[in-house]
Order: C-alpha cells, then structure tokens, then sequence
C-alpha cells in the first residue's frame, strides 16, 4: 500500500482493511505490517545456517531465454538489484529457463556468489528456438529473375509467407510451452518453502499462444505457494508498439491475453506481428498482476527501474483471514482489498482456486471442474459416457483399472485447421483417494477426433475407448472417473468404490470382468491381457449371449495342491447355473487367467449376482459381481 506519491504506508490498523471475497466481506484475523530482516533474525540465520528460520525475504532472479541484448540488459539489472540491497537483508537464488529449470544457486546472502551466479545463467539463456526463415523478399526476387509471369510468381510468393506464418505460430506455441513448462516447475519447487517467495522473471515476453490451461496452472500454483512473480521485459524499446485496438482484441474475450482471429466488431483481425508483440508484452503483464507482483517494461535500463521493486520485496502487508465459503470445489475465488484511509493506493493478488487441502499437484482447467463435480453429492451425466473401474491382481500389487467409452457422435465438432476439416475430443479424468480423502493419483488424456468435414458427416456409429491402470498399496480406495466433450464442456462424473488385495497373505481373486469384444495386447502389463488379446470390458455389466468373463487371480506359494475355482449365477436368491473349470495351474510370480462363456441357464434378461469362489488346500477367498442380461 501507497499514498499517491509513492510513499509505503507503516501505520494502517486492521479495521482501516475492507477484505471481500466474491463481493462477500470477510473477517481480517490479523494485519501484519511489513517487517525488515532485521540484525537479530540474521544472527538466527547465521547460527542454525536455516535460511528459513526467521521468516527471511526470499528472493528467486529467473533467467528465460532471450537475444543478447535483452540477456545484457537482464543481467546488468539482476546484479544491480543485488549491489542496492545491504547484505544479509534478503536471500537470493538464481534460476534459469532454457530449456528447462536450472537451478544455478541456492538462497543465499552472499552479493558476489550471486551476481557471479546470475553472469552463468544470463549467459547459458540463449535463444532456445526461433530460426529465422528466409524472408519473402528473396523468394520474390529468385522468382523475378528467372522470368516468371508476375501473377505466378506473386502466389508462389504468398504461399511462401502463409507457410511462413504458419511455422512462427508452431515456433511460438512451443516457446511458450517451454516456458510456462519452466514457471511451474519453478512455482511447484518453491511450494514448500515457507512463507512468501518472490520470483523476479527476466524475459523479452511470455508466448501464451492457445496455451491458457498452462498459464492458468501456473498462476493457480503460485498462488498456492504465495509465490509473487515480477516481469522484467527485457526487450527494451520497442520501435512500433501494439496499437490500443490490438491489445483490446487481445483482451476482449475474458480479460486475458490469446490468440485473436477478428477484432472485437467482427472486422479484420490486427497485424499479426503486432499481435505477436503485444501477446508477449500483455503475458507478462498478467502473470505479475495475478500473482501479486508489477511488470517493468518499455525501458533500455532496467536496473533504473528498481527502487519500486525493492520496496516492495520488503513493504508488502499481509492480511490473514478464513473464507466464510469452506465448499473447496476448485472455483476461482475473486479477491478484492479496499483501505478506509484516503489517498492510499492498494496493490493486491487477484483471487485464487480454492483448491482442498491435499490437491497441491498441477491443476488444469479441466481439472479444476472435474474438482467441481467431485464435491457434489451425486453423479453428473451431462455427457453420455460408460465408465467404471475393477481391481485386478497384478505383478507387485493390484491393479486399479479404469475404463471408458464415450460415443463419437455426441461430441460437439468445430472448424479445425486447415480449412474444411472438423475437430472434436473427448478429455478422460481419473481421480484416485484413499481411506483418509487424499489423493494418490490423477490420470488425465485427451483423444482427439478430425477430418474433412464430410469424413466427419459420414462417420459411421462408433466410440472412443479409453483405459488406464494403476498399480496400488492394498486399500480401499475411491475411484472419480471424469470424461469431458473438449468443445462443449458437458461432463460425465461416476464414483466407484474399491478394496484392493494382496497376494502375500494366501490367494486373491480380482473383480470378474464382463466382455464380448477382444483387442490386440499391446502391453503385457495390462490386467485385462490374455495371451495376445487384451479384453474389452462392458463397462454397465450388461451381459449378451455371447458375453465371457475374465477372471483373475493370484496366489502366494503356501501350498502345491491345486487351484479349484467355482463359478454360480444367483437370480432373487435362487441357483441358476453353476460351472467349475477344471484345476487350474499357477504362478507365484505372475497372475493367472481364466475365461468363461455365459451358461445357457443365465440369458434370460434380469438382473443376477455373479459368484466367483476359490480354493486352494485350505485357503478360499470369494468375490460377488452384480451382472444385467439384456
């Protein structure tokens, strides 16, 4: 907080704080005022070597990839912002960005351990891509000479710069994958660190071409880890900044920067070069204002500009508060800080997710309504989906197998690149939590769909089959499975329940596993493999007269007698059809399999329990399926 003339104000009380959240006032617990590292928390520092002992100001300098210049201008800032802070007040470490995170330095008080350090990394962040094509000129003048007509040589010479555009667009999305990759890599090391961080990001700009489930990772984690993130641009001047209309395209559809493909009337589009530019410029912009920090940019000097930076390392307040709303359904969470006081100006973080506790991994925005749909009591089914997940013995554990199919035909389609071809996807999320509610694993994949549009038009009936496996702890376990249409948001969430077992006490039986179609195994590891088939589950258990089971199990070596296995088919309490294959051999080191075809006895439609019971000498285990004949 500021008065209008830049001065940090020391003196506010917490009843000078309004804190809304959503536009809903909070309780302020505490106020606590800014406080230097004074002399008596450096000797704690010094004595325990805890860097973190006495709440420090922790201080990261990131060095992404850039030109020379900008890797000068970046450098001689960084070191300059090192000289002005006396000694032992603040600890820094250095990072750099190409093409991943490099830890160069870790926190440290020493001036010329760091400055040293930032020389190394400034000078390692090269250009990690963008070679320059050839420009269309030359093209133009190589078609000229060789006596082309003028209209041939013109369209060749278009083509070459569509071709062109096309490659820096690629270029830029895996720039800005690669750094947006780096950031939360950066962010999720520092989430442990206690107390606040902050990340002073040098770069020339930040490409968030059609990458905005990354960036929103990255200022979701951040958030998380109270990282605060500073951009220094440090591309300098620039000789054409973007016009007023391009950066209200960039931002015309939710606040936040992307890719434009008409301007906000419906006309035609800005530059593309000046959308570049200003792209890069207005990322950088929001990364630091949503986490809580300023950019600096438009200047040749940056280590000018660094007063403003350090008074904030040191001057920030901290409100503490507890939301009224405790529903942690993975929504954003708008924060808003307003001082009773005139005169003041207030710099404060946007919002954040309001993740569980437990849920620090990597969360996309898909993620981030699949944690939606995970709170509500009951299941959701906007989306015609099949899913459910089995337990199955497997090689060091149990198996929790997770399956889905989604009709292709229910997925909304959308124009695609080139012109003329459709696309669609179907996004799969899994969600594993033990006894307690954490989370033990998360599966995410997307399978996209495209063709022509009359490929698409004349697609026949069929569906998008998708399964995963986890090896897991013996447990019980529940099982989120998500599926999610890419285009039109609508979801599908299912909760199973399972128990898994282990081997080492005797013998194991898995779930019995319903199927009527085979595919090729392609991985042996796959509990539904037998031999070179790998089944595919009906994943409603609803049988058909040509319906088999796959059953699983698994056996310690306690005993050489055989194994007997029993399978019967019960309808309101009553004995069906029973069956009891003959002895089947076994392998302590692996699970075994056997398959069974639906007995003539059990096709009459109804609803029947499924009873798989096993024996070996004097151990037997059992498992109960409830299996639908249609």
């Amino acid at each position: 907080m500021r008065t209008r003339g830049g001065r940090l104000v020391r003196d506010l009380k917490k009843e000078d704080v309004v804190l809304l959240e959503d536009g809903v006032r909070q309780e302020i617990q505490a106020l606590i005022p800014p406080g230097g590292f004074t002399a008596e928390r450096s000797d704690i520092v010094r004595k325990t070597g805890d860097v973190h002992a006495a709440n420090p100001r922790l201080v990261v300098l990131a060095f992404d990839s850039m030109g020379a210049e900008a890797r000068k201008r970046a450098a001689d800032a960084a070191a300059e912002l090192v000289r002005q802070v006396p000694e032992g007040s603040m600890f820094f470490a250095v990072a750099g960005l190409q093409p991943r995170l490099n830890w160069w330095l870790d926190f440290t008080s020493a001036p010329q351990a760091v400055i040293a350090a930032i020389r190394r990394a400034a000078g390692a962040a090269g250009l990690a891509y963008g070679v320059e094509a050839d420009q269309p000129g030359k093209q133009l003048a190589f078609f000229g000479a060789h006596g082309r007509e003028e209209t041939a040589w013109k369209a060749a010479d278009a083509r070459l710069a569509t071709l062109n555009r096309r490659a820096e667009e690629f270029d830029r999305q895996l720039q800005g994958t690669r750094q947006l990759g780096s950031l939360l890599a950066l962010t999720g090391a520092l989430r442990n660190v206690p107390g606040r961080k902050s990340v002073v990001f040098f770069s020339d700009g930040l490409r968030r071409f059609e990458l905005d489930h990354l960036f929103r990772a990255v200022t979701g984690m951040a958030n998380r880890a109270s990282v605060t993130i500073y951009a220094l641009d440090a591309s300098g001047l620039r000789i054409v900044p973007p016009s007023a209309e391009t950066l209200a395209a960039l931002r015309g559809r939710d606040g936040h920067a992307g890719i434009v493909t008409s301007a906000p009337d419906g006309g035609e589009p800005p530059d593309p070069e000046k959308v570049a530019t200003a792209n890069a410029e207005e990322g950088l912009r929001l990364l630091a204002e949503e986490t809580g920090g300023f950019l600096i940019s438009g200047t040749n000097r940056l280590e000018t500009r660094l007063a403003g930076l350090l008074e904030d390392f040191d001057g920030y307040w901290t409100a503490t508060y507890r939301p009224a709303n405790r529903l942690w359904d993975g929504e954003w969470r708008r924060l808003e800080l307003r001082v009773r006081r005139r005169g003041l100006r207030v710099h404060s973080r946007a919002g954040y997710w309001a993740v569980p506790a437990g849920e620090d991994d990597v969360l996309l925005p898909e993620e981030m309504r699949f944690l939606r749909a995970s709170v509500e009591t009951s299941s959701s089914a906007e989306l015609e989906c099949s899913a459910n997940a089995f337990d199955l013995p497997s090689p060091g554990g149990s198996s929790v197998l997770v399956s889905y199919e989604v009709p292709i035909q229910r997925l909304q389609f959308v124009p695609a690149r080139p012109a003329g071809q459709q696309y669609a996807a179907a996004i799969f999320l899994t969600q594993i939590r033990d006894s307690e509610g954490r989370t033990v694993r998360r599966l995410y994949r997307s399978i996209p769909v495209q063709g022509a549009e009359e490929q698409i038009r004349r697609l026949p009936p069929g569906r998008i089959l998708y399964h995963d496996f986890v090896v897991l702890p013996t447990g019980r376990y529940h099982v989120l499975l998500g599926a999610m249409d890419a285009a039109s948001r609508r979801m599908a969430v299912r909760r199973v329940e399972l128990e898994t077992a282990s081997a080492a006490g005797g013998l194991v039986l898995g779930a019995p596993v319903l199927f009527t179609r085979t595919a090729p195994c392609r991985d042996e590891a796959d509990p539904l493999c037998f031999g070179r088939q790998a089944a595919v589950p009906e994943l409603g258990q609803v049988a058909k007269d040509e319906s088999r089971i796959l059953i699983r199990y698994q056996l310690a070596p306690l005993s050489a007698e055989p194994l007997r296995l029993n399978v019967s088919w019960w309808r309101e309490d009553r004995l069906v059809a029973a069956a009891a294959p003959p002895d089947l051999e076994w392998d302590q080191n692996r699970p075994g399999w056997v398959i069974l075809r639906l007995p003539q006895q059990a096709t009459a439609p109804g609803r029947y329990q499924l009873r798989v019971l096993a024996k070996q000498g004097e151990m037997q285990t059992e498992r109960t399926t409830v299996v639908e004949i249609r």
